[in-house]
């Protein structure tokens, strides 16, 4: 829909006004603060990630050893 508007803008040979392109800087920064925000968050939630893989793959091998060390104790081997 943009691209629309500002293509037929264009066709038309309509100038912007200082208040249009103050806002279409406004929004772009707008946009701009959206956007590192997400990246932030992309990062955190990426450390949380590998966090947790890091904890699910411990608690894995400790429970898998457990349960060997259990087995070997009830056989005797």
């Amino acid at each position: 829909q943009i691209r629309n508007v500002v293509q037929m803008f264009h066709e038309q040979g309509l100038k912007r006004s200082p208040q249009l392109e103050a806002e279409l800087r406004r929004q772009e920064e707008r946009l701009q603060d959206f956007l590192q925000r997400i990246d932030h968050l992309k990062d955190v939630f990426t450390e949380a990630r590998q966090t947790l893989e890091v904890r699910l793959d411990g608690e894995a091998t400790h429970r898998a050893m457990h349960q060997a060390y259990s087995r070997a104790l009830r056989t005797g081997s």
